[in-house]
């Protein structure tokens, strides 16, 4: 049922639909990446608590401080990403 209303809102008479390409999909993609701003965000926290629980061992530590360096680039680029969608949404539309 919902599939049918989502494809009913993209495709119109079988082509894609101009309202589709304005509304739907930026919001779809803004949505994923809001989702993997907060998944990166967990990481930053998984990657903290790990570096606390390292108790001194060097290895660990390094270990927690990727974690933390890869989620704040994983973080960055959503964001990033997020914004590059709106402004090609606008000057699509």
């Amino acid at each position: 049922m919902l599939w049918q209303q989502l494809a009913a809102k993209i495709f119109k008479d079988g082509e894609l639909s101009n309202q589709a390409t304005k509304d739907f999909l930026p919001n779809l993609v803004g949505d994923l990446f809001m989702w993997l701003g907060g998944l990166a965000f967990a990481m930053i926290v998984f990657g903290g608590i790990k570096y606390m629980l390292a108790a001194g061992e060097v290895e660990k530590i390094k270990k927690a401080k990727k974690i933390i360096a890869y989620s704040i680039i994983g973080m960055v680029i959503a964001a990033s990403s997020s914004v590059i969608i709106k402004l090609i949404a606008g000057v699509i539309g």
